[in-house]
């Protein structure tokens, strides 16, 4: 084992110690180390005290526990730890029984002590080292016979992880187990576990190994080039603004790779709303949380070891929810135990808001307050703790989100995770760091205090602690608190009991004889689980191809048959089938036999669009390869044959007829679906002439308005108007041109849309009067009257469920309307109204009935007898139907009847999944692909009486799946499609199809796509235009732009904005500009910064900076600055000699820059402008004070337009920003104007001054002492004025005589007394006191924050021979300056071996008869700074 600095070590092990009961007995142990270490003594993990029958005593190097009057319970193994600030060791010490103790149990029958299970007498240490050193773990064990030894890395073997050459594990003589790890790499930290057993029992200790990236090695090694990355091959992947992303990838690889998440290129580490880990299948997660707009970017998850790399890639799109903020959260940092404010808008005043700290809900209280004003809406937290930093949500009711992070900088800088979950058997790890080292801090569970043991590690390395808890079972699960001072974090702990995935299926068949299908089979595994609900996945892969296809699932069912329609193309197939359940996926069992199939129909004559004009039959057709059975749909929503829709089948010929268009579905999407075969085409329907209808419209909220005319011409411009405004297109509102016919079209109307709307054109107007109507509000639930029955004190709450939110109701019972009572409560949410009886009684039944204009329900209401013997108060709530509770009968879906649906739905709509089951309080689960679903703002899951309803408010594509709500006897499947709309483009109305400019006229390309999520490609003369320097493509909302900063005549061509469905073309000329010369004027203050900037023709010409004629050259206040045709010059901290003239020549081109650097001008702070007055007596002092806006303005004191100066009665004074007049003894000649005139500012005060007939007063001390704030180095100087001249002055520092010398000085000046005190040190910080004759003056002196240390000088590589001497040598920026030399992590003391060394600012250690193991790296740390050096000692050969 290795012995490195002055690390504790043992000396001389104790022998077994025989005693016998009633006796008393010493046990000792003998260790060394420097400094000298700590001792304590244990037994079972539980510290001995010196109390009672045990004392601790030590002499020298030895240290001894004394047991008197020991007992048989006294026999055993003790531990002897020690350690130091360098390191910790520890030895066994055994007290035995007597022989003749054995004999007499023997004898009496009493049983023997044995302890031959596996015993940790050392157990392995926690380590940290830097990336490509070696670690190694030792621990020492007993135990008969001699165990063996498993080593295992969080929970995996090492040999599943690591190659054989990057590990060894051995064993030595006397119970020592060794564990070496070779160049170490970052993937290597974690918790490594060593598990003892022999035919006794077993043990298991752990330690934690960190391995740090040491910043100079990261630079100079080489990085392998990454791959280059195919666009084309990158997946797609959007998500709702507030949802969270996860991207998995699935590596392999020995060694280890490492692995480095990407965002745009940058490397991504992990924090609030970045979680970065590796999951129980081994698949490396990026999970990006409540995701913002900005998150939008390119995602890389870059994998590399010494053998190669790869990488993957995914595009994330991040969608703006349909409504938006008007004003968002913003990002708060706010100090520990101070109070953050988060504050947003909403669009409309009456729309409510919930406030979410990340998944938790947040109330009014004490903590947090919770202000709505308008549409402000506030959240105050108050009294801000570690546990406060996270994500905050505001959150609208249709599902908009509006996301703020919230940093608390306090003691604790990584806080815990707010929740933990763990499997039975791994390891919780927790980890904080906190903002210095060497801090103390405490670890509690369950409010207990934790202390280390074999499977408690309790470590810290520098700022960074850490609390482990290895092999966890379920007894762990609690409350883990990390506190530090007065700062706390806190996290819960669960643990979860372990499951298994399912069993591979057995007894696979395959039946081929079938034209162009298969029939395969199998059965499932005979100790399969049977409790837990399994699916058999079936997948087809092409021979020739690597990938496996999902082609089948089943619940129940053992076979499947496959069709040669469901395959894409001709060809060999062979199939597998494994089983999943939510713990997890079983093996692939593959099927024995190849089969050819053959694909499916194809489409011969794909669908055309169609224009027909209003009130005219459009027809749609398709010719399909073979003969199948379609289904037709319009805007999503599927046709029956019917009267207004004829569909018709002949053959492979199928048909639609749409009878009697209307100009409502001008431009809907007509879609046929066959088995495999998916085409659409557009309807365009022209208006027909306008009638007297058309001309007043009266619809209700939610319909579509399409108000429309025709013009004589078809480039004829008109315009539309509301109420004498002119209407523009948004979200809800569109308008169109198209040949002869203007219109426009309101999507869903709300009443704010009624008016009158006039289309104007040339020398025409017509008009057009809608009224909007808002629809009846009805009750929706219960559908049917309702009875119930209760008991006595059992609450009652009646419930019925409005069309809208805005209906009133009222109460009834028995036919008197019913009023709040305090047992009797009316109250609001949303669409639902409810009559709670908070106590019933038998008074309480009767018929109630809920009226409302039009509509009314009744509940008719029994309350009778006592609460059943043993049975609790309750409630039962009532809200359209009856609750019956049954037991031991199966619980069957109602409806809907089919056990399989199929339903498609377009993004950002509301999706409902509804089933009524048999039995209303049955519990059912909800699965989603085979996984179970979990509730959250985005997936809602109701519960209603027999109903039972999953809810999307706002779909995704990624919300597209196989849906099972299941209840454990019966179970119904929909088979959901979430498609994405067209996308159509629009130039705006300011927008020209033609543009011309000059060069270096930045060019502006924009358009407006129909929906957020829509990509487009940007082309130029047929080709991809690619981003640069000079061309930038951004989105914002619906508008896609492209921007070419300093176009060249070279960027001239046809531009086209390509998109899925529709492009848009520009035609671009630049033409060539002559050079533009400038001139300006600058001013500036001292100590901001200047920026001359000026915009050149060409990106690539020459430029050179000159100050009043001569050349300028960079230097750390002024530096060039070059950005396409851009160049700058910046002046960093202006100082006034920097002003001039600032000349830059391109050559063929000048520009100058005047320059004027000039003072603010003084004024004097606080200065009303108004005249002070102020009456005095004679004989006192007048002292007359001000304060000025710079500390080097100068001032004059007039009294009475007469100039003052200093003599033996007259004081000026000038401190910092503070300007004082003093006047002693004054006398009513002193009376008249006084004026401190600080040029651009004067201050007055008119003094009177009374005769004082008792005389004067003695006033010994003129001026006060001020408190002194300086840097350490610095000289601390304080001035005081005395009278009379003659005083003797006495100089203390915390009530202690200053003894004059080289440090401290006194002098006298007149009545002026001054004591300086040089280079002040830290140390000098104290109260300063002056002492005339009795009257005593004091004052607070303190330095300010010592300057930070930092090394001016690198260190290099030293080389040194074994057994020689070896001296590292710095240099740091302060004399003062203290620094402390490390090795992997551990301080080095001076000792024998290691000298520290200081002289000036030279700090050295030097090592005298080096070994090899003193080989490594070597740190030199200040609290500011730091820097390595490695030592080199070469093998000498004999």
């Amino acid at each position: 084992m290795d012995i490195f600095g002055g690390a504790p070590r043992v000396l001389g092990y104790s022998r077994p110690v025989a005693a016998q009961c009633g006796t008393d007995s010493v046990l000792q142990c003998k260790i060394g180390g420097d400094p000298r270490p700590e001792v304590v003594w244990e037994k079972k993990n539980v510290q001995i005290l010196s109390e009672g029958r045990y004392r601790l005593s030590e002499e020298g190097q030895a240290y001894f526990l004394h047991i008197t009057g020991v007992r048989l319970e006294d026999a055993g193994q003790y531990i002897c730890k020690a350690s130091n600030s360098v390191g910790e060791t520890c030895a066994p010490a055994t007290l035995k029984e007597s022989e003749r103790e054995k004999k007499k149990q023997r004898y009496e029958g009493e049983p023997l002590l044995s302890d031959d299970r596996p015993h940790f007498l050392i157990k392995p240490l926690s380590l940290r080292v830097d990336r490509g050193e070696d670690a190694a773990f030792s621990c020492k064990l007993s135990g008969n016979p001699l165990p063996q030894v498993v080593w295992e890395k969080d929970g995996k073997k090492l040999s599943d992880i690591f190659e054989s050459a990057h590990f060894n594990v051995s064993s030595q003589d006397g119970g020592w187990f060794q564990l070496k790890i070779f160049r170490t790499r970052m993937p290597d930290g974690g918790v490594y576990t060593c598990r003892a057993h022999n035919n006794q029992g077993g043990a298991l200790a752990g330690a934690v190994l960190l391995v740090e990236l040491v910043p100079e090695r990261q630079e100079s090694g080489a990085q392998p080039d990454e791959p280059n990355l195919n666009s084309a091959n990158v997946k797609k992947f959007a998500v709702s603004e507030g949802k969270h992303a996860k991207f998995r990838c699935f590596v392999t690889g020995k060694p280890k790779p490492e692995i480095i998440w990407k965002k745009d290129g940058a490397p991504l580490e992990a924090g609030r709303r970045h979680l970065l880990f590796e999951d129980r299948e081994g698949y490396y997660t990026l999970k990006v949380m409540y995701c913002k707009h900005q998150d939008t970017g390119l995602y890389v998850c870059a994998a590399s070891n010494a053998l190669g790399h790869t990488l993957s890639s995914v595009y994330l799109t991040v969608k703006a929810p349909a409504v938006r903020f008007r004003r968002s959260l913003q990002d708060v940092e706010v100090r520990e135990r101070g109070m953050a404010v988060l504050e947003c808008e909403v669009p409309n005043e009456g729309i409510p808001t919930a406030w979410y700290l990340e998944d938790q809900r947040l109330q009014p209280g004490g903590k947090y307050g919770i202000e709505q004003n308008g549409t402000r809406r506030r959240l105050t937290i108050r009294d801000v703790g570690a546990d406060d930093d996270g994500v905050y949500l505001c959150e609208m009711p249709d599902g908009g989100k509006s996301i703020a992070e919230l940093a608390v900088k306090g003691t604790i800088v990584k806080k815990l995770p707010r929740k933990l979950d763990v499997l039975e058997g791994e390891n919780a790890v927790f980890c904080v760091e906190v903002e210095e080292e060497n801090m103390d801090v405490h670890w509690f569970k369950d409010g207990l205090k934790l202390r280390e043991s074999h499977q408690t590690i309790l470590k810290s390395f520098g700022k960074t602690h850490m609390l482990v808890f290895v092999n966890v079972c379920h007894g762990d699960t609690g409350v883990v608190t990390f506190v530090v001072g007065r700062s706390k974090t806190s996290s819960r702990l669960r643990v979860k009991g372990k499951h298994s995935p399912p069993i591979c299926p057995v007894g696979v068949e395959m039946d081929v004889d079938r034209p162009n299908s298969v029939l395969l089979s199998w059965e499932p595994a005979p100790t399969s689980q049977t409790t837990t609900r399994s699916v058999y996945v079936l997948e087809r892969q092409e021979v020739g191809s690597q990938e496996w296809l999902r082609c089948a699932t089943s619940d129940t069912a053992t076979s499947a048959e496959v069709m040669g329609d469901s395959v894409l193309c001709e060809g060999d197939y062979r199939f597998r089938v494994c089983c999943i359940n939510k713990y997890g996926r079983s093996g692939h069992v593959e099927f024995p036999k190849v089969v050819h199939l053959v694909p499916g129909p194809k489409i011969r004559t794909p669908l055309q669009g169609c224009e027909v004009t209003e009130g005219e039959d459009a027809l749609f057709s398709i010719d399909l390869s073979v003969m199948v059975t379609g289904t037709w749909f319009l805007n999503s929503t599927q046709l029956q044959d019917s009267q207004d829709y004829s569909i018709q089948q002949a053959k492979t010929q199928h048909s639609l007829v749409i009878h009697s268009t209307k100009v409502e579905d001008h431009e809907a999407e007509v879609t046929f679906i066959a088995n495999g075969v998916r085409d659409s085409a557009v309807l365009k329907v022209q208006g027909s002439p306008m009638s007297e209808s058309d001309s007043n419209k009266r619809v209700e909220t939610g319909d579509p308005v399409v108000l429309y005319c025709e013009v004589s011409h078809p480039s004829a411009r008109v315009g539309w108007f509301k109420d004498g405004v002119e209407l523009q297109v948004t979200d809800s509102l569109n308008i169109q041109s198209e040949g002869n016919m203007r219109r426009i079209v309101i999507r869903s109307a709300e009443f704010t849309d009624s008016g009158v709307y006039t289309c104007e054109t040339m020398g025409d107007v017509i008009n057009f009067n809608v009224e909007v109507e808002e629809p009846p509000v009805m009750i929706v639930e219960p559908k049917e009257d309702v009875v119930m029955e209760g008991h006595i004190s059992e609450q009652v709450v009646l419930q019925c469920e409005l069309s809208r939110s805005s209906g009133e109701v009222h109460w009834f019972k028995d036919g008197l309307q019913v009023l709040e009572t305090e047992n009797v409560q009316l109250t609001s949410e949303g669409p639902y109204r409810r009559l709670t009886v908070l106590c019933g009684s038998a008074e309480d039944s009767g018929e109630y009935v809920c009226i409302m204009d039009g509509d009314s329900v009744f509940f008719q209401v029994t309350i009778t007898g006592k609460i059943l013997q043993g049975s609790m108060p309750g409630s039962f709530v009532v809200s359209g139907s009856v609750i019956v509770s049954s037991f031991g009968l199966p619980v069957r879906i109602v409806s809907p009847t089919e056990s399989e649906l199929e339903l498609t739905s377009l993004t950002s709509e509301r999706l409902e999944l509804s089933c009524e089951i048999s039995q209303p309080d049955a519990q059912v689960r909800w699965y989603r692909d085979g996984l179970e679903v979990e509730e959250s703002a985005s997936l809602i899951l109701e519960v209603q009486g027999a109903h039972r309803t999953l809810v999307i408010p706002m779909t995704t594509v990624e919300d597209t799946g196989e849906y099972v709500c299941d209840t454990e006897d019966d179970s119904v499947t929909w088979l959901v499609t979430i498609a994405e709309p067209p996308v159509k483009l629009a130039r705006s109305e300011t927008m020209s199809d033609v543009m011309d400019c000059f060069s270096g006229e930045p060019i502006v390309l924009e358009i407006e796509v129909s929906r957020f999520n829509a990509e487009v490609i940007w082309m130029k003369d047929g080709g991809e235009v690619e981003e640069s320097s000079d061309v930038t493509i951004t989105e914002d909302g619906l508008i896609r732009r492209l921007t070419i900063r300093t176009p060249v005549p070279g960027d001239s061509g046809k531009y086209t904005c390509l998109a899925s469905d529709d492009l848009i073309d520009f035609q671009v000329k630049v033409s060539a500009a002559p050079l533009q010369p400038q001139e300006t004027e600058v001013k500036s203050l001292p100590s901001d910064d200047i920026e001359l900037e000026c915009e050149l023709s060409r990106a690539n010409a020459v430029a050179k900076w000159y100050k009043d004629g001569r050349r300028l050259n960079e230097d750390e206040r002024f530096y060039e600055e070059e950005e396409g045709a851009f160049r700058s010059l910046v002046i960093l901290n202006a100082e006034l000699e920097d002003g001039g003239d600032y000349f830059l020549d391109a050559g063929d081109d000048n520009i100058t820059f005047h320059v004027t650097v000039q003072e603010p001008p003084v004024t004097i702070l606080g200065n009303s402008e108004d005249t002070d007055y102020q009456e005095m007596v004679a004989g006192d002092d007048l002292i007359l004070a001000c304060e000025v806006s710079r500390a080097n303005a100068p001032v004059q004191w007039y009294c009475n337009d007469r100039q003052l100066t200093s003599d033996d009665r007259t004081y000026i004074e000038s401190y910092g920003t503070l300007r004082k007049l003093i006047l002693s003894d004054i006398l009513p000649s002193d009376s008249g104007k006084y004026m401190c005139d600080a040029i651009d500012d004067k201050m007055v005060t008119m003094v009177k001054i009374q005769g004082n007939w008792l005389g004067y007063v003695d006033k010994r001390f003129l001026t006060e002492l001020h408190n002194t704030m300086v840097l350490e180095g610095e000289d601390a100087t304080f001035k005081c004025v005395v009278s009379p001249e003659d005083v003797q002055l006495v100089w203390g520092m915390d009530g202690e005589l200053v003894v004059m010398g080289d440090r401290f000085q006194a002098t006298q000046n007149g009545l002026c007394h001054t004591l300086v005190i040089k280079s002040c040190q830290i140390l000098d910080s104290s109260k300063i006191t002056v002492e005339a004759e009795g009257n005593v003056h004091v004052l607070s002196f303190r330095h300010y924050p010592e300057a930070q240390v930092t090394f001016t000088k690198k260190m290099e590589a030293v080389m040194a021979e074994e057994y020689g001497d070896a001296t590292m040598e710095t240099e740091v920026s302060l004399d003062t300056g203290e620094v402390q030399w490390m090795r992997q992590g551990v301080v080095i003391q001076p000792g024998p071996r290691h000298t520290l060394g200081q002289s000036g600012r030279k700090r050295s250690l030097t090592i005298c008869n080096l070994n090899l193991s003193d080989r490594g790296t070597y740190r030199c740390e200040t609290l500011h700074d730091r820097t390595q050096v490695k030592l080199n000692c070469p093998v000498m050969l004999s």
